[in-house]
């Protein structure tokens, strides 16, 4: 039998990870919504800096996960003209323009 301190570490631990995961959804969705509105033609200069900076490090993120699958799937040698890949430091580089056309990181 389980007592009540225990019984509440446990909900605490699994409230947390519900917590957790429901922040990422919210994250993916207002991305989502960013992504948007910016197709649709807002300007950058109307979105601000930790908005923008979020958009960047989840872009890095989204752009890692597809380098994953595509390694996995064995197709990187069929990359379309103008196509990214990774560094050894995870970092993409354009793999078929010139050195000054490539994007850069921002650090935060």
């Amino acid at each position: 039998m389980m007592n009540q301190g225990t019984y509440l570490k446990d909900r605490l631990a699994k409230l947390k990870e519900q917590l957790t995961k429901l922040n990422e959804r919210t994250k993916i969705w207002e991305m989502n919504i960013m992504m948007s509105q910016i197709q649709e033609g807002k300007p950058l200069n109307e979105f601000g800096t930790s908005e923008l900076t979020g958009l960047v490090l989840f872009l890095d993120e989204k752009m890692k996960e597809i380098w994953k699958r595509t390694e996995y799937l064995g197709h990187e040698t069929n990359l379309p003209l103008g196509a990214f890949s990774p560094n050894d430091d995870g970092i993409a580089e354009n793999i078929t323009v010139p050195d000054q056309w490539k994007p850069y990181r921002v650090l935060v």
